[in-house]
């Protein structure tokens, strides 16, 4: 491999290949009998001529390098003599050879190529592009799909399944520091406006067991867009933290979260599972709870099926019926009904219904305020929440036949957290750049 020691041997090295290229260009498009697929052709065959210029732009780079470099040892590395680099890259085909100087510290014996530590490639020669490149894609898909087919069909690079596993774990301190970091930094929330905090769990298969994962979702009302009365609307802004574990793990990542929050009042929004209400009761003094409607409608659903049977006009009338007593604050009209029924039900399963149902709203009374809570132009819907659970969790953790070691779960759980936090990732490739472990 030549070496390009000036500007003149590096422009006429591009006109080179560029001509090349264009020859290419007159034989493979215009005179070709067939085009349908010439984006496709030039891709590839550009990819050869990118890759080419990169390599004679990228050595002569290092060839105009102090040929002394610092050492990690405190030493100084003085120049040897050049050998050929295979670095790996963006650009389709992903391999670019280079011919680089490198030097050999006096101290400690050790090679330094000063334009690798300038490219900030890792010992395998990944740039950080690709690095990152790949770690989206994994991040998004499972390692099988991205490395078989997400990176090569449409990036036209190849990254192992070992290197990706490699990557997760390289930067997942990186998106669980972006996870807790300062509430100012990563979501700043006007002054003044509802907050809503929902909060959810979704079970994935780690280590030979079921185990819940907790997520809580924040966002401002301001960032909360709907088309109309039936539609549940999207959120442009949203703080995602999630966690593997106990309520009280996932305490200690809100805690931060908390604190930046002070004494504004916080919306809270759950399913009525009991660890929602007793956690937030410990982080936010100045809360109001709301029990969701729409887990509300299931279980008043569900009864009214068992009643009634399934689809039946009877089904559909009591269900609407106890809807609409919900909906006026008139919950304790719902409950007295409830234990009427309970009382001329014989049958065991219906009765456990209808017993499970009567529990649950009155235990959540101060919470199922419905009117009351629109009445302040509350939602009182956690849809939210649930598509967090979707996208964080099912779509990438809970696919058919999956199994996780508690090492690869938590990382790509922060790394999907992160994904979903309204400019989460760039602040996390940032912060691996900074603190060099990306």
């Amino acid at each position: 491999m030549s070496t390009i020691a000036t500007i003149e041997e590096l422009r006429e090295s591009v006109r080179n290949s560029a001509t090349a290229f264009t020859n290419l260009l007159v034989e493979g498009v215009v005179e070709a009998q067939q085009v349908e697929r010439a984006d496709e052709w030039i891709k590839e065959k550009g990819s050869v001529f990118l890759r080419q210029a990169l390599s004679a732009a990228l050595s002569l780079r290092a060839e105009r390098q102090s040929r002394e470099a610092p050492c990690e040892c405190g030493g100084v590395a003085r120049f040897r003599q050049h050998r050929p680099y295979e670095l790996h890259t963006v650009v389709p085909g992903r391999d670019v050879w280079l011919d680089l100087p490198y030097a050999v510290c006096r101290d400690c014996h050790k090679s330094v190529m000063p334009l690798l530590k300038e490219l900030r490639s890792d010992a395998e020669g990944f740039t950080p592009a690709l690095r990152e490149l790949a770690l989206l894609a994994v991040t998004k898909e499972p390692y099988e799909e991205a490395a078989e087919t997400t990176l090569p069909r449409f990036a036209g690079v190849d990254v192992s399944r070992d290197k990706l596993q490699s990557l997760v774990r390289e930067y997942a301190p990186a998106a669980l520091a972006t996870m807790q970091e300062p509430l100012q930094d990563s979501l700043p929330l006007p002054a003044t406006g509802a907050l809503y905090l929902g909060l959810d769990g979704g079970m994935v298969f780690v280590e030979k067991a079921w185990q819940e994962i907790k997520l809580a979702v924040l966002f401002h009302e301001d960032a909360f867009v709907s088309k109309g009365p039936t539609d549940r609307g999207v959120i442009t802004a949203r703080h995602v933290s999630g966690v593997r574990g106990s309520p009280e793990e996932l305490e200690t990542l809100l805690t931060p979260l908390a604190h930046a929050l002070g004494d504004r009042e916080v919306v809270v929004l759950g399913d009525g599972a009991r660890w929602i209400w007793n956690l937030v009761d410990r982080l936010f003094p100045n809360r109001t709870e709301i029990l969701d409607w729409y887990h509300v409608d299931e279980h008043v659903s569900h009864v009214a099926q068992l009643l009634f049977g399934e689809g039946t006009l009877e089904a559909q009338r009591w269900r609407a019926s106890q809807l609409e007593h919900l909906a006026h604050d008139e919950a304790a009209h719902v409950l007295t009904g409830l234990r009427f029924l309970l009382r001329s039900r014989r049958k065991k399963v219906a009765r456990d219904a209808i017993s499970a149902l009567h529990d649950y709203l009155e235990a959540n009374q101060a919470r199922i305020r419905y009117a009351t809570f629109k009445a302040r132009g509350l939602r009182v819907g956690s849809g939210f929440i649930e598509s967090a659970i979707n996208h964080v969790v099912q779509h990438r953790m809970k696919r058919t036949g999956m199994r996780w070691r508690a090492v690869g779960a938590d990382a790509v759980l922060a790394l999907r957290c992160v994904l979903r936090t309204t400019g989460g990732w760039p602040r996390m490739l940032t912060r691996s750049l900074s603190t060099g472990t990306g």
